[in-house]
C-alpha cells in the first residue's frame, strides 16, 4: 500500500513537471524536491527487506514496453519543444522497472563474474554517474554545434562524446581529483 502510494506521488510530480512550464525556472527548483525521487528510495528499503523471488515475467514485458513508450515520448517531446527532459513518467516506470529486474533473485544469479552481463552491468555503473554530472553541459554544447535534427543521431552524438569527455578527464586527473568531482 505505501509503495503504491509513494509510486503514484513520484508520477503526478513527474508529469507535472514534464507537462507543465515549471520547467522555465531552475533545475534544482522543478527537480529538486524528495517526493520527486522518493520512489528509488523506496525501492531501495524494498530490495533491502525483501527475499527479491518475485516473478519477472510482468516486469520483463514493462521494461520493453516502458523503453517503448520512453523513446515515443522523447520524439514527439523533441519534435514538439525542440528538446526533451530526462524527467517524464515513461523514464520514471523504466527506470522502477529495471531495477527490480536487475535486483530480482533470478537476474542475480545471472552476475558470474566472467559473464558478459555482468561485465557490461560494471562499466553503466562505473559511468553512470559521471554521465548523470555532465550530460546537460554536454547536451548543450552539442545542440549548439550539431545542425542534425535527428534526435537519435544527436543522442548517439551526445553519449559518445560524454563517454569520451569522461575517459579523457581519468586519463589526465590524479584518483583524488576524480574522487572529488565525482569520476
Amino acid at each position: 500500500m505505501q509503495w503504491g502510494v509513494i509510486l503514484i506521488l513520484s508520477l503526478i510530480c513527474v508529469a507535472v513537471i514534464s507537462y507543465t512550464s515549471i520547467t522555465r525556472f531552475p533545475l534544482i527548483v522543478f527537480a529538486g524536491p524528495v517526493i520527486v525521487w522518493l520512489i528509488f528510495f523506496w525501492i531501495g528499503v524494498f530490495l533491502s527487506r525483501s527475499e527479491r523471488n518475485y516473478k519477472i515475467g510482468w516486469i520483463f514485458v514493462g521494461v520493453f514496453i516502458s523503453f517503448a513508450l520512453m523513446l515515443i515520448e522523447t520524439k514527439f517531446r523533441h519534435e514538439a519543444t525542440g528538446g526533451g527532459y530526462g524527467i517524464k513518467p515513461s523514464s520514471f516506470i523504466f527506470s522502477f522497472l529495471m531495477i527490480l529486474l536487475l535486483f530480482s533473485k533470478r537476474i542475480e544469479h545471472k552476475y558470474v563474474k566472467d559473464n558478459v552481463i555482468n561485465k557490461a552491468l560494471i562499466v553503466v555503473g562505473d559511468y553512470s554517474f559521471s554521465i548523470y554530472l555532465i550530460h546537460c553541459f554536454v547536451i548543450t554544447i552539442v545542440f549548439h554545434f550539431v545542425t542534425i535534427s535527428n534526435w537519435i543521431v544527436r543522442w548517439t552524438i551526445v553519449v559518445a562524446i560524454t563517454m569520451l569527455f569522461i575517459c579523457l578527464v581519468r586519463k589526465v586527473l590524479p584518483n583524488k581529483c576524480l574522487r572529488i568531482i565525482g569520476f
